[in-house]
């Protein structure tokens, strides 16, 4: 992975643990807040919003992924 694109998602799952300390109340709704970062890369991709946007909303979907899976490890 380039060095760029891990510290993207590290500077994206630090803030969306310091916005969020508490990730989901459930897996279920851990799917959720996946489904709905999905829904907003989808959004920024048919809008054709720019690179930077579509990159960032990238980054958002893949550190609810992140915070999802370290929630299973620590059931």
């Amino acid at each position: 992975m380039k060095a760029l694109t891990q510290r993207c998602i590290e500077a994206h799952l630090a803030k969306a643990r310091s916005k969020h300390p508490v990730f989901a109340a459930d897996r279920a709704t851990g799917l959720i807040v996946m489904g709905e970062e999905y829904g907003e890369l989808c959004r920024a991709e048919l809008d054709k919003t720019s690179k930077a946007k579509r990159r960032s909303e990238a980054f958002d979907l893949i550190a609810a992924a992140i915070r999802y899976v370290e929630e299973l490890e620590d059931a």
